[in-house]
């Protein structure tokens, strides 16, 4: 994948797996060795199966549960938690006004907010990870059109969420010879 580099060369590329069971993990390694956008044809979580958006609702978690040990930790072990800061302090400051914010603005506005600090503080985000967050603030932002702010129900929603759309744009997709068949590509790899 390296040598052909289909994404740069405006090609489509499948790579053919046997069963579903593996594609995923599949995928994670491809694009963990290659840097490339790889994508899974399957049924996908978007906000529960990458770093950032987990990162993101642990910071919504704590804002509901300021008690919960868990999220606290898990955010601060987190680049997003070096962002708000690491002392325990200041996460939860960040949490409380987070949580003030979804009141106020919704879920969409404020996670965008959040991930701003991100960029600022020079932490970008390669194309699979940004197409997850923008999936994430797709479902924010339909979940704030229909009024909701508590911030358990939309965590719940965002943690069912399911999406089986192809990946976009020159994304390398992953998939089982039997969804393959019908499709053309310009480059298949077995």
């Amino acid at each position: 994948l390296r040598e052909i580099d289909p994404p740069a060369r405006g090609l489509s590329c499948a790579v053919l797996v046997r069963s579903n069971k593996n594609a995923s993990s599949f995928a994670a390694a491809l694009r963990s060795l290659t840097g490339m956008d790889v994508v899974t044809e399957s049924a996908i979580h978007p906000v529960t199966d990458n770093a950032v958006t987990l990162a993101l609702l642990s910071l919504l978690q704590l804002a509901a549960h300021p008690g919960d040990t868990l999220a606290l930790e898990h955010l601060r072990m987190t680049p997003l938690g070096a962002v708000l800061g690491l002392e325990v302090a200041a996460v939860k400051t960040a949490a409380a006004q987070t949580a003030r914010e979804v009141f106020e603005h919704g879920f969409a506005k404020v996670l965008t907010r959040v991930l701003k600090r991100l960029d600022v503080a020079g932490i970008a985000l390669d194309p699979f990870h940004q197409r997850r967050v923008d999936q994430m603030l797709e479902f924010a932002g339909v979940f704030d059109e229909e009024g909701g702010r508590d911030i358990d129900l939309f965590i719940q929603g965002a943690s069912d969420y399911e999406t089986g759309q192809p990946g976009q744009g020159s994304a390398i997709q992953v998939m089982t010879v039997h969804k393959s068949k019908g499709l053309e590509f310009d480059v298949v790899i077995l």
